[in-house]
């Protein structure tokens, strides 16, 4: 069957709509709702509503105009964030193989439409229900729809559901229902994803509990004591909504928006260079990761096949090869790179006479079988091709003359030292495809892939960064370990190990050995499996994969990769597509990863640090003074002015210093920075508090308040480098824009009438703002002097 024409399958796309489910999509609506799902936002809600009902009408009006600020702010950063997501999805947007028009062409798997020819093999998720017209050994994953885990042979006339996997064979269907009309629609269930959650968060879970039951003791406390010493004339509204103000104060309420910015940020900058990630998490991941495990083919060498000599008779060897080539039966987009240096290898003569014969059945491509089988037939003569590696069709061969194998054997070790590849083919008289013993040895071609071009300096680059490349290859060990000679992976007195090798040895030395050993060759989809969870009991772990048999391997890393155009069960397994085949398109992606996460955490730092500083600091300073040292309003336009720059630290620059180790998150450092900083923050909170303790409250509430958010603006200048400040890389110019900006404004509101009647603020004296300002320098100072030592005894430990 030619398949439906083009024409017929767009009037059938107009007519049925577009082969997906109606799946939840995340609106501005949902985005809004999140918004009012922070605890933080019912507490200011509650402190309006109590203001209202004390009549302190302009108290709660700007409590109410906080919260809008705030939940506009969050909305417009999410509602970016998941329109960039949408985007990216549609990088990596699922195709299928299907016969249009008499042609084999691939389609985004949303344009099926019911009577598409669908064309299947191993390695596919189908997306639509089809009836199977032809199949060749077809077995199909189906738990995700039945839960059963065994494979289900199909034969001609059963049905595939939307979500199968297939795990071997090939097929032709005929696509039956898209969409709603699938057995997925009908029941409304998609396969989940797995929301693998990351270091980062499961840390952040875990300390914001913490901080929480810290305040709220602290709070309680604090409440407790002044209503004691106010006696029976306490303001109790005053009191509570000063503790709620407080509350808000401390706690990083823009945490979920600064991390969701910066990692769809960091998302659309890695799309740039052609690394998509399918879950924001995986960026910390990526960026953590300390051993990087790929295949040679594509990654390291560049895919591009060229025949390098043959063994046998050159042109019945050719053809063989060539007939053997399912890519040069089928009119396809998809044919293989052997295929491919077959072609080119073949003259006009060779290819009339390929074209003479017909593919009648197959075996594709098996990687625990390393061969492939086809039965072609020119109308006479029927006769089986199986082409594969040498040592796997010598013992499928009728016995070897002794010294034809000694010469066979030197040729391929031969090839092997030139880093080439060797494929055997061998031939019989039979209709069966899988009757593969008793062949007959025709010949060997060995191919050539020529190594890239930037690999070497991405493998330089990636030991810069302290991730370490490996090399696990199904290829020959000669041919794997020529490769990563020339790449700069192993020295010329290093050598690699097979994955038999590796799997004879007992557990201790096999653990030592995926250590030490950077080269792994003719592995099988267990034996890489099984090395990946090896290297993961001592290091975090990366691999690069794309064929089905992958999958394990992938799902098992902390950190799965693919290429765009892996099997689709590879692309199911993985966290993160590449746009790009290229070892260097990955080491960047880990540069990026690590940028992404030391901006999430140079928020929490400052974040941190200063509010922990100014809240034990004003709590402090209730104690001494009858009066509020801030009031609420103060506290908590204090807290939105320093946050709006805190936004802005997604888009900062990165010192190289923060993105040559592993970004592995450590809640102990976070924790112990955070607090160092913090006593220096609370000590000059409490000199501004002393400052002007003994003059009138509205000077120290003045001042305080202008040196409070100074402070927190140059300890962001500070805390985003280990270097010393002037030594780093210059600030982003929107972190310094916005830094300047809020600086700006809070020296300014205070001698505007707005500011003076909206929040109680005196215009502050000359003397007053210039003792503010010095003051501020001498914190920036003592945070500088603070930090350099505490990352200095930091580097000692880890030396010890």
């Amino acid at each position: 069957m030619n398949g439906l024409t083009s024409q017929e399958a767009a009037a059938r796309l107009a007519a049925q709509g577009p082969n997906e489910l109606r799946a939840h999509r995340v609106s501005a609506f949902d985005i809004l709702w999140r918004q009012f799902a922070s605890p933080l936002l019912w507490l200011l809600c509650l402190a309006a509503l109590i203001s209202f009902v004390l009549r302190e009408w302009v108290d709660g009006g700007f409590i109410l105009l906080f919260v809008l600020i705030n939940t506009a702010l969050g909305f417009l950063q999410e509602f970016r964030a998941e329109h960039s997501l949408a985007l990216l999805k549609k990088l990596v947007e699922p195709t299928s193989r299907v016969r249009r028009d008499g042609k084999e062409i691939r389609i985004p798997s949303r344009e099926l439409v019911i009577g598409d020819r669908l064309l299947i093999e191993a390695g596919d998720i189908l997306a639509a229900d089809a009836t199977v017209v032809s199949a060749t050994a077809l077995q199909a994953d189906e738990s995700a729809l039945t839960g059963e885990s065994a494979p289900v042979v199909k034969a001609p006339g059963d049905i595939v559901r939307s979500g199968t996997k297939i795990v071997s064979g090939t097929a032709e269907c005929d696509v039956e229902a898209t969409g709603v009309g699938t057995a997925l629609g009908h029941t409304a269930t998609l396969t989940a994803e797995a929301e693998r959650v990351s270091d980062l968060q499961r840390d952040l879970g875990r300390f914001s509990t913490v901080l929480l039951k810290l305040i709220g003791a602290t709070l309680i406390i604090l409440f407790v004591i002044n209503l004691v010493k106010r006696g029976p004339g306490a303001d109790l509204g005053e009191l509570l909504i000063f503790s709620i103000a407080l509350a808000v104060s401390v706690i990083p309420e823009a945490l979920p928006t600064v991390v969701a910015i910066s990692l769809s940020r960091g998302a659309l900058r890695m799309a740039r260079r052609g690394v998509v990630v399918k879950r924001l998490s995986s960026i910390e991941d990526l960026g953590g990761i300390d051993i990087l495990c790929t295949d040679k083919t594509g990654t390291l060498t560049q895919n591009r096949l060229k025949i390098e000599a043959v063994f046998g008779g050159r042109n019945e060897t050719l053809e063989l090869a060539g007939l053997g080539a399912r890519g040069l039966h089928a009119q396809t987009e998809d044919i293989n790179p052997f295929d491919m240096a077959i072609a080119d290898a073949l003259d006009a003569k060779q290819r009339a006479a390929v074209s003479k014969w017909k593919l009648v059945s197959e075996l594709p491509f098996d990687p625990q079988r390393r061969r492939n089988s086809a039965v072609v037939s020119d109308g006479q003569t029927t006769k089986l091709i199986v082409r594969g590696a040498p040592e796997t069709l010598y013992a499928c061969c009728m016995a070897v003359d002794a010294d034809m194998r000694r010469i066979s054997d030197s040729w391929i070790r031969e090839q092997g030292r030139k880093g080439c590849r060797v494929l055997a083919i061998a031939t019989k008289a039979t209709d069966d495809p899988s009757d593969e013993q008793n062949l007959t040895l025709t010949g060997m071609v060995s191919f050539k892939d020529p190594v890239k071009d930037d690999a070497g300096a991405a493998v330089h680059l990636a030991e810069r960064l302290h991730v370490r490349v490996k090399i696990l290859s199904g290829d020959a060990l000669d041919v794997s370990e020529a490769v990563a000679r020339e790449v700069g992976i192993l020295a010329d007195d290093e050598h690699g190990l097979t994955g038999d090798a590796l799997m004879a040895l007992d557990p201790a030395k096999r653990l030592k050995a995926a250590q030490d050993t950077d080269v792994f060759a003719r592995v099988t989809p267990a034996q890489k499996y099984e090395i990946i969870k090896l290297l993961q009991s001592q290091a975090s772990v990366g691999f690069l994969g794309e064929g089905i048999n992958d999958a394990p391997a992938l799902k098992a890393a902390h950190v799965g990769l693919v290429v765009q155009h892996a099997s689709d069960i590879a692309r199911d397994a993985a966290d993160i597509v590449l746009l790009e085949r290229s070892l260097s398109v990955v080491v960047e992606g880990i540069r990026l990863g690590r940028a992404t996460f030391a901006n999430t955490r140079t928020y929490l730092r400052a974040t941190l640090a200063s509010n922990f500083g100014n809240f034990y600091a004003i709590a402090f300073a209730t104690l001494f003074i009858n009066e509020l040292p801030l009031l609420p309003l103060q506290i908590l336009l204090l807290n939105l002015l320093s946050d709006l720059p805190m936004i802005a630290i997604s888009t900062d620059y990165v010192d190289p210093e923060d993105t040559r180790r592993p970004g592995h998150s450590s809640t102990r450092e976070l924790v112990a920075l955070a607090t160092v900083l913090g006593v220096v923050s609370t000590m000059f909170d409490l000199i501004f508090f002393s400052t002007w303790l003994h003059g009138p409250v509205d000077v120290l509430r003045t001042n305080w308040f202008v040196g409070s958010v100074l402070t927190e603006l140059v300890l962001v200048f500070s805390i985003r480098t280990r270097r010393f400040f002037l030594r780093a890389h210059p600030a982003s110019p929107l972190v310094v824009g916005l830094l300047g900006a809020v600086g700006l404004i809070s020296i300014v509101l205070p001698y505007t009438p707005f500011g003076q009647e909206a929040f109680s603020f005196i215009p502050p004296s000359l003397p007053d703002l210039c003792l503010v300002l010095f003051l501020t320098a001498a914190y920036l100072a003592a945070t500088e002097a603070a930090k350099l030592l505490f990352f200095r005894l930091e580097k000692k430990k880890r030396s010890a």
